[in-house]
């Protein structure tokens, strides 16, 4: 089976991604996870010297693009591969369905 064509998420599409992934961690861990917290997670899977601002990860929820190493965590973090952040999968067109012929028409 060939790999499915790709197309840039959308900026917001990026950021609902984001948003769902820091959720959906904050559900498995039984609490909500902080913007501050998910930003020192980001900043330690990714080996950043600095620890990454709550400002900085209210960006990415509003659909600013992380650099590759922060990107890399945050599809980490959501389970995800890295290129989850930059691409979905071009959906195939739906075929229009055509209404049935009827006999002797």
């Amino acid at each position: 089976m060939p790999a499915p064509k790709l197309i840039p998420l959308t900026p917001a599409e990026r950021g609902e991604k984001v948003q769902r992934i820091r959720f959906e961690l904050g559900i498995r861990r039984g609490r909500k996870v902080t913007l501050s917290e998910f930003g020192e997670l980001v900043s330690g899977l990714s080996g950043l010297e600095r620890s990454v601002s709550h400002a900085t990860v209210i960006g990415w929820e509003k659909g600013a693009e992380p650099g590759f190493l922060a990107g890399c965590a945050i599809a980490h973090l959501g389970g995800l591969p890295a290129e989850a952040l930059a691409f979905k999968p071009l959906e195939a067109p739906s075929a229009r369905a055509r209404p049935a012929s009827r006999p002797g028409r």
